[in-house]
């Protein structure tokens, strides 16, 4: 074999590789606190992509992350468009932005894959940046039909791994680099991205939570109680009063109440008017109460366009809660830095509730959000897995929420007084404050 073949790549599974890095990048980029998203940020440069294309496409995500700008299919598209680099035939950037994410061990494999080819010389003859025929030109000469897209096999650990390439190094151990490079080279940005996540909390709205724990910070939070109905009532004031506080979208799967009956609550609890009375039209609708309704409804609207409520049927998978995060991100919504499912009994595993538990923590800390989910299984929270649990019981006519940061973390009691016309969460001063 000539020195020249033996240092060419195979294209086809270069490629792979190169766009599997890209959308590892592109699904979590817009996600705050996503170390897969740091370690290729942090790990790779451009030179370390044999295509133009993705070497183009990886120096321009890392430009708008940079710039504090939200990454989207279409502006890397349009940048593309006007770029003079050659695309090949089967690369669409919107691809990018779906399908499921690897793991950080299988991410580490193809990083190092990446850096050992670049710098053991492997790919040195990289493609020119200059564009040898219009993608388009290429196309109106030989126009065919993109095929349909499949969906990727998932092996039984759930994640996704490209055909042909090594299997990664397990664990999260040093991968061997030898290069000798100055810590300080990176320690900026190391001290910006750690100041980042200090402002990661959400803020809850009930003053004594906040001021014990200082809002939620991403991870897995589990509600646990007898009373379902209570539960729930807790849950919406808590995505209500965070979707006031934070400028990001607030997601809440439903099971158990319609959109409506939610609208309802929520004017309800706004309001301190019974929602009962308010759904039978016990108010005239001139009347001074009616219009203090109207108007509790009204100033609602600003922080409301944060709230996406999905009405979801028994069954839903914690995959389709990927798509639905992605859905709102291809609509410029941004991502969700709130997730609530208000019965967790059904979800997809609900013979399993415990490898639901597991797959929402998964989910949150792969993209650095926050996930709160609500069951009747008292027994869940002391499942070690979730980063905050709590647990309803009632006593003296108050609610008692009896709160844990952790699995050998000694509990704080709140006291809350929870109106049940109104649907609405009150604390209570501690006795002797």
């Amino acid at each position: 074999m000539s020195t020249e073949a033996a240092r060419r790549p195979d294209l086809g599974g270069q490629l792979l590789l190169e766009t599997s890095v890209l959308r590892t990048l592109c699904l979590t980029v817009n996600s705050d606190g996503s170390e897969l998203k740091y370690r290729i940020l942090d790990d790779l440069v451009a030179e370390n992509f044999y295509f133009p294309v993705t070497r183009t496409v990886f120096a321009a995500v890392s430009d708008l992350h940079r710039n504090g700008d939200q990454v989207v299919a279409q502006s890397l598209q349009d940048m593309l468009k006007v770029s003079a680099i050659d695309i090949p035939d089967d690369f669409y950037v919107e691809d990018l932005f779906r399908g499921e994410l690897a793991s950080m061990a299988t991410l580490l494999g193809w990083i190092e894959i990446l850096k050992s080819a670049a710098e053991s010389g492997r790919v040195e003859a990289r493609p020119s940046l200059e564009k040898t025929q219009p993608k388009a030109a290429k196309e109106a000469a030989a126009p065919a039909a993109r095929p349909e897209l499949e969906s990727p096999a998932v092996s039984s650990s759930r994640e996704v791994r490209p055909p042909s390439l090594p299997e990664p190094p397990k664990g999260t151990e040093p991968a061997g680099n030898d290069m000798l490079t100055p810590e300080s080279g990176q320690w900026l940005g190391f001290l910006a991205d750690l100041t980042k996540k200090q402002a990661e909390r959400l803020k809850t709205g009930f003053s004594r939570f906040d001021a014990e724990w200082g809002g939620l910070l991403p991870g897995l939070v589990l509600l646990a109680g007898d009373d379902l109905d209570q539960l729930i009532d807790f849950l919406k004031q808590l995505v209500d009063q965070i979707a006031a506080e934070c400028r990001g979208p607030c997601l809440y799967l439903s099971f158990e109440r319609s959109k409506a009956a939610l609208r309802l609550q929520t004017l309800s609890r706004l309001s301190g008017a019974s929602s009962a009375e308010i759904e039978k039209g016990a108010f005239a609708g001139d009347s001074a109460k009616w219009q203090d309704i109207v108007r509790a409804g009204e100033h609602a609207v600003e922080w409301l366009q944060r709230i996406y409520v999905v009405e979801a049927r028994p069954g839903l998978s914690v995959t389709r809660i990927r798509e639905l995060r992605q859905g709102l991100l291809d609509s410029g919504a941004g991502a969700p830095r709130l997730v609530a499912v208000d019965n967790l009994d059904k979800l997809a595993n609900e013979s399993d509730l415990l490898h639901s538990v597991a797959e929402l923590k998964e989910l949150a800390e792969t993209f650095g959000i926050v996930i709160v989910g609500a069951a009747t299984e008292l027994s869940i929270v002391h499942e070690r897995s979730a980063d905050m649990a709590a647990t309803f019981h009632q006593e003296n006519g108050k609610a008692l929420v009896s709160i844990s940061a952790g699995p050998t973390a000694k509990p704080t009691v709140l006291r809350f007084d929870h109106r049940r016309g109104t649907h609405r969460f009150d604390e209570c001063t501690p006795p002797g404050a």
